[in-house]
């Protein structure tokens, strides 16, 4: 059984957004037969894992501060990888995150193991779109930019999430790849609607390349008879959603409902009232055509119909069970969005078809065959 180290920072206790999409590609790779392993941490200890093995590597005293969170958080990622790759490896897989010395040191020591493989996720290529939130965070990123263009000669390939590249990312073999999704992380939704109304749900940490002002913009202008509520679930993610707050309360909206973040079966009950979703509606803003949406398969997954404005590679745009707006600053028209949701009020079999076509379609299966074919065949 081939051995997979996944590095990524992980925390076991912390409701945190990215967690699903881990738990995914860790659980697709052991369901392809791999033996993978990881790090993770809660607010006392810090672990490596492996199955239902969890090893402590070290106590944890300031866990839940910024600055571990921010930085040592990392520090210990790398330091632990680094140490751990005497285990005999065969692939390494990492997510990009802020690198500075002992995320190189640790790239480095990879070339004392020729057989193993070091692959790096790029999760939003290019970088650099999402501005930082201050000018000191910038220049980290910035400097940690450099360090992985100086390690990348000890990867083997960068897989890209975002823009087509050329083959190529800092002089290395790069593909582009696309999110998947684990089908069992998510519920099944069981619709629970109203006759008479539209219920719309936009989940997301909010942030501008969201779009929702869109959203709560047709919202003040929709004329038509059918009440229409909007439900907007998730934490703070740049300041939108204050602004989004005071739009909708300068417009008078009642309508508009704020939860703040909602899981497990909270989050599965409001679903469950919900006619469709709403994926981002702002890639524009970062000058996004074409994307591959986490919050697109997480809807398919559940089996909830929704909303949409960009091109997603893994969507044919026939489905029955999806509902194309432009990519631009428009506003949305609701009333052509009821018209979409009504069609599904009397519907039982779409959240089913909508699942089995993720799982045909969407599966973290899939993109783990396509680069490990690519990377078996490349020279170390």
């Amino acid at each position: 059984m081939k051995k997979v180290l996944f590095v990524c920072k992980y925390p076991i206790d912390e409701k945190y957004n990215l967690k699903q999409k881990f738990n995914g590609q860790i659980n697709s790779l052991i369901n392809m037969g791999y033996d993978v392993y990881y790090f993770a941490y809660d607010k006392n200890n810090f672990y490596i894992v492996n199955g239902a093995n969890k090893t402590k590597l070290k106590s944890i005293s300031n866990a839940n501060s910024s600055l571990y969170l921010h930085v040592f958080a990392f520090v210990d990622l790398y330091r632990f990888a680094k140490k751990t790759l005497s285990i005999d490896f065969d692939y390494m897989y990492i997510r990009n995150e802020p690198l500075e010395l002992f995320g190189y040191i640790m790239y480095k020591e990879t070339s004392k193991y020729p057989k193993l493989k070091v692959i790096t996720e790029i999760p939003t290529y290019p970088a650099g779109l999402v501005s930082p939130p201050n000018k000191a965070v910038g220049v980290y990123l910035k400097f940690s930019s450099m360090v992985l263009k100086k390690a990348s000669k000890y990867i083997n390939l960068f897989t890209l999430i975002g823009k087509q590249s050329d083959g190529y990312h800092f002089s290395r073999p790069a593909i582009n790849i696309e999110n998947g999704v684990y089908i069992d992380d998510f519920s099944l939704r069981s619709p629970k609607l109203q006759k008479n109304e539209v219920n719309i749900i936009a989940i997301a940490s909010m942030s501008k390349w969201q779009g929702y002002d869109r959203l709560i913009k047709g919202l003040a202008n929709y004329k038509g008879n059918i009440p229409v509520k909007l439900h907007m679930v998730g934490n703070e993610g740049d300041g939108s959603l204050k602004e989004w707050k005071d739009l909708a309360e300068s417009l008078n909206l009642v309508n508009v409902k704020f939860y703040g973040p909602l899981y497990g079966n909270e989050l599965d009950d409001i679903i469950n009232k919900c006619d469709v979703g709403v994926a981002s509606l702002g890639m524009y803003r970062l000058n996004f055509n074409v994307a591959s949406v986490l919050k697109i398969r997480e809807y398919m997954a559940r089996g909830i119909p929704f909303v949409y404005a960009i091109v997603d590679k893994a969507l044919d745009d026939n489905l029955p069970f999806i509902f194309k707006v432009s990519n631009d600053n428009s506003d949305v028209d609701i009333e052509k969005v009821a018209e979409f949701a009504l069609k599904f009020k009397n519907d039982i079999n779409t959240p089913n078809n909508m699942r089995l076509y993720a799982k045909q379609n969407m599966s973290w299966e899939a993109q783990f065959k396509k680069i490990f074919d690519v990377v078996d065949n490349l020279e170390k």
